[in-house]
């Protein structure tokens, strides 16, 4: 049986966003009261994407169709 906690979001993590008929990459380098906070690749910053506010970890666990997440740690 798979963890539900497998498409949370933690340090290290690759996510990929898909939105605007684009893929946007990052890594998440921070974890802080529920928010992750991605360093995105190549500059490319998706347009719903603010840094002082990250994403919420519940919308990446819960958005399968917007957000890919390649585990760098089980």
């Amino acid at each position: 049986m798979m963890s539900k906690m497998i498409r949370w979001p933690k340090i290290g993590d690759l996510i990929i966003q898909k939105s605007d008929r684009k893929k946007y990459m990052g890594i998440v380098y921070e974890e802080k009261k529920g928010r992750v906070f991605i360093e995105w690749s190549d500059g490319q910053i998706p347009p719903d994407y603010w840094r002082a506010n990250g994403y919420l970890a519940m919308n990446i666990h819960n958005l399968y169709a917007t957000f890919d997440i390649i585990k760098t740690h089980v």
